[in-house]
């Protein structure tokens, strides 16, 4: 099951559990159990131990500072932004003498929002024009906008400096019409590099955790750049289940052999050239 690497400290320990066992089927069984939760199992290079135990991870202490959480949630695919959102009511024109919503027409043509479809108008102040439209299914970004818990954040891309229609495609590092670049950028608001590999989520955190705040990034389901700080100094993000918590020991009806308390054994303290994908693994266990 780990192609030779297991350490000898767990083969020694996985040796006794064996042995203990008068039932040689059953042995097996808690062999392959506690083989399962050793990182050699979970990784594929050298796991080396030190043979001292793993220091158990203190709580930070409690902060003084207000709770307070920031959602960010990512709608993975493309979005035809113009038919979220569009002009309704403009009087403010161009150079050519065109309000929004006459460039509105003349750009969208037949996929305009047409006037039968322009129910949920929502007003604004300080735009080109003094109301827009929601798409009419969006009765939640309407009901949201209107109670003042929803911005909207138009005509905002990734962008390194000002360009044109003439030299975008030099001036430009990313990808302007790639939906993979474009999510990855939106996760990261870094255009210049100057945090390689890092999220806007996890730099705010750091930023956070430096004024005396406990700031801790939380990613649903699969781990996100968004939520990587800093190297060296960043809070590690937690993953957690879109459903119910999974513990750990959902053991079946008649099973008596509990393999937690050789969790520890199985995942002691490493040295410092030992694998990153085995310590990664035991220090999230």
């Amino acid at each position: 099951l780990t192609g030779g690497r297991l350490s000898l400290s767990s083969r020694e320990m996985i040796d006794e559990v064996i042995e203990a066992e008068p039932n040689p089927a059953v042995a097996i069984i808690k062999a392959q159990q506690l083989v399962a939760l050793s990182p050699e199992f979970h990784s594929t290079n050298m796991v080396r131990k030190t043979g001292a135990t793993r220091p158990e991870l203190q709580s930070p202490p409690a902060s003084t500072n207000p709770y307070k959480a920031i959602v960010y949630v990512l709608l993975d695919g493309g979005v035809d932004s113009f038919n979220m959102l569009a002009p309704h009511t403009c009087t403010q024109q161009n150079a050519d003498g065109q309000t929004l919503l006459e460039q509105y027409y003349a750009e969208r043509t037949s996929i305009a929002i047409t006037e039968a479809e322009r129910s949920r108008i929502v007003d604004a102040t300080g735009q080109p024009c003094s109301q827009f439209v929601v798409h009419r299914d969006l009765e939640i970004v309407e009901k949201l906008y209107k109670d003042n818990d929803l911005a909207f954040f138009a005509n905002a891309g990734v962008i390194n400096k000002p360009v044109n229609k003439k030299n975008y495609n030099e001036e430009t590092k990313t990808q302007l019409f790639a939906h993979n670049a474009m999510q990855e950028e939106a996760q990261k608001v870094d255009p210049f590099d100057g945090a390689p590999g890092t999220g806007i989520l996890g730099r705010m955190c750091d930023i956070l955790n430096g004024k005396g705040y406990n700031a801790q990034p939380i990613t649903v389901e699969d781990a996100t750049i968004a939520t990587v700080g800093v190297p060296g100094g960043a809070a590690d993000p937690l993953t957690v289940s879109s459903y119910n918590s999974t513990a750990f020991y959902p053991s079946v009806e008649g099973e008596t052999f509990d393999p937690r308390p050789y969790l520890e054994r199985l995942n002691d303290s490493v040295e410092l050239h030992s694998s990153l994908y085995g310590e990664t693994y035991s220090k999230r266990l």
